[in-house]
């Protein structure tokens, strides 16, 4: 993560200057998916540049992580707003249906964002998946409830509450990663929320005041990505190519 964090210095150091000066041609033997956008930029293995296929990632990832910021927001309306209903709609049927938005979304950064370690990666990603498991148990012992099970049963967090667990180790890289306090934030209102409700520490009306400065945080935290050169969030890609060369050279089993 640190080594990222230098990476993505070094890349927003540069800006786009290389896209100045670079011609939008193919890499080798890489079709239109690999037209360069810019580069090339001195990563620890070598060389790389920037292509389409880069930043289609990168938007996907910043796409993602808006719509996280969209389920969390509407999941979050029922206990922010106070109201038992939302344009006609039961609040339980609304904090799940943000719930999913928010998990969906969440997958599919978790599928685009670049993280070095890819054991780290996986385990993000396994972490999700049981939540998402649980999220289905929960709902076909509670009557179709998700997360909204957890106003009255704080103890279902135990099967959906492991989505924030993969939401806080995303917001941990990007916060070690850029030293976004935006991001630091939320490694610390996610498992404090979570952990508080489900124990039962938290007053509703601190809840509520720590929830509206979580999705608060996650607003600043997506908008800001926007404001980013696309090639941060892709880190030194030749540590990625790296590994990826060195996968394909062990012997098959």
């Amino acid at each position: 993560l640190s080594a990222h964090r230098a990476a993505a210095g070094k890349v927003q150091g540069a800006g786009w200057a290389a896209k100045r000066r670079t011609p939008l041609r193919a890499l080798a033997g890489g079709g239109e998916a690999s037209r360069v956008v810019s580069g090339p930029y001195d990563g620890h293995y070598g060389q790389w540049y920037f292509t389409e296929n880069d930043a289609r990632e990168v938007g996907a990832y910043r796409a993602a992580l808006v719509g996280v910021l969209l389920g969390a927001a509407l999941a979050a309306s029922p206990v922010l707003l106070g109201a038992a209903t939302i344009a006609g709609a039961d609040a339980g049927v609304v904090a799940d249906a943000g719930f999913a938005v928010g998990v969906i979304s969440l997958g599919a950064a978790l599928r685009y964002i670049h993280i070095y370690a890819k054991v780290l990666h996986d385990a993000l990603k396994v972490t999700l998946g049981v939540g998402v498991v649980g999220a289905a148990m929960c709902m076909a012992t509670h009557g179709g409830a998700a997360l909204s099970a957890a106003a009255a049963e704080p103890h279902t967090l135990l099967l959906t509450g492991w989505a924030f667990v993969a939401a806080t180790g995303l917001f941990f890289k990007e916060g070690v990663c850029f030293g976004r306090p935006e991001a630091a934030a939320l490694t610390l209102l996610t498992p404090v929320i979570a952990g508080g409700h489900f124990l039962g520490w938290l007053p509703p009306e601190l809840e509520r005041v720590l929830l509206a400065a979580a999705v608060l945080a996650l607003a600043v935290f997506a908008a800001a990505k926007f404001t980013m050169p696309p090639t941060a969030d892709l880190g030194d890609k030749s540590v990625f190519e790296h590994y990826a060369a060195s996968a394909a050279a062990l012997p098959k089993k």
